[in-house]
């Protein structure tokens, strides 16, 4: 199994955090948000980037985290609700 396919499964289990998951209050992961990085897994896939670290994000998002030699980065993906 590579990284991505381990970076997959652990993107899939954060469908299962519910409501206050850290025990500090944080909201349950939203499905969308795991859909939507799913999506993004794909495309950094395919264009050649290095594989993130996924974690859950305490407002129910999903994070990328990259922990490089030169650089961290985080990116935050999120579903936000439009009226």
């Amino acid at each position: 199994m590579d990284h991505w396919e381990k970076a997959k499964i652990k993107l899939e289990s954060l469908r299962g955090l519910k409501e206050n998951w850290d025990s500090y209050g944080a909201t349950a992961i939203v499905p969308g948000a795991v859909d939507r990085a799913a999506k993004l897994l794909d495309v950094l896939k395919d264009a050649g980037y290095s594989c993130p670290a996924v974690v859950p994000s305490n407002t129910g998002g999903v994070v990328f985290e990259w922990d490089e030699p030169e650089t961290d980065n985080e990116w935050d993906i999120r579903v936000e609700s439009c009226i």
